[in-house]
């Protein structure tokens, strides 16, 4: 009896062994964690220039564009700052300079004037039923001005908490994020195509498949606003549970392209 324990648990150890070595040489080819991330960074991107571009030169703090039946902007200026504009997208929509279809209520406080502002103003952003290109968007967005960068452009501090992307399908992707966007090209007219961004920072959340992850920028990621995607630029990731892993933007050409590298292995992906 002892003799057929001891061959019972030999089996067992060998299966496990060799079970684990085999889980073990499994390639890491996850990637819906880089996508759902480059995702949530569109979305920061999104909120930047939509606060950016309704708060930069009309009177009070509102965009030069309130002649448009849409999106409708109101701000009562008689009173003192902090004063809060409303941009109002609608129940259908309507679509934007930038050629994305916006729904839904900005309700954006700003505590000053956000054309050629004091160091230190900051606009704070409320979602009230938000969508972009039928995408829900969700959380508390806050951004200050911290001065000229570099380029002779202003440089703005954005902090994402607990925002939230509400998929097509249904899924969900939710990060917190502190970073920092300058902006570079652009800032001195007043043609939002022409506007380039450049990224830096880090972030925290979880996939639309429920695995939490960490991100850091490497190499300042850059939007140029007249494409739908980040251009060029790398950011760390570390999905729980897996390696880090690097995910590059490109060498600045317009496209919905990135790769993976994770363990000297390089993976295509499409955002």
């Amino acid at each position: 009896m002892k003799n057929k324990l001891y061959f019972l648990a030999v089996i067992i150890a060998a299966t496990i062994f060799v079970y684990s070595c085999d889980e073990a040489s499994q390639p890491d080819t996850e990637t819906q964690t880089a996508i759902d991330n480059a995702r949530a960074e569109e979305a920061v991107s999104q909120i930047y220039s939509t606060v950016n571009h309704y708060g930069i030169n009309e009177e009070g703090i509102k965009s030069g564009l309130s002649d448009t039946t849409c999106p409708i902007i109101t701000v009562d200026t008689s009173i003192s700052f902090p004063r809060t504009l409303f941009v109002d997208f609608g129940e259908t929509g309507c679509v934007g300079p930038d050629g994305v279809t916006r729904k839904g209520l900005l309700k954006i406080t700003y505590s000053g004037h956000w054309y050629d502002p004091e160091a230190n103003t900051t606009a704070s952003v409320e979602l009230v039923d938000y969508y972009v290109n039928s995408v829900g968007l969700e959380g508390i967005f806050s951004i200050t001005y911290n001065g000229e960068n570099s380029y002779g452009g202003p440089s703005f501090t954005i902090e994402s908490d607990s925002a939230k992307l509400t998929l097509v399908s249904g899924s969900e992707i939710t990060w917190s994020s502190t970073e920092t966007i300058n902006w570079v090209e652009g800032f001195d007219d007043f043609i939002y195509e022409n506007d380039v961004i450049l990224i830096t920072g880090s972030s925290s959340g979880v996939n639309s498949e429920g695995r939490a992850y960490e991100s850091e920028i490497t190499t300042e990621l850059r939007k140029e606003m007249s494409c739908d995607y980040i251009v060029s630029g790398i950011y760390e990731l570390t999905p729980e549970g897996l390696a880090k892993r690097s995910v590059d933007f490109g060498d600045g050409e317009c496209d919905d392209e990135a790769t993976v590298t994770v363990n000297n292995v390089t993976l295509d992906i499409t955002l």
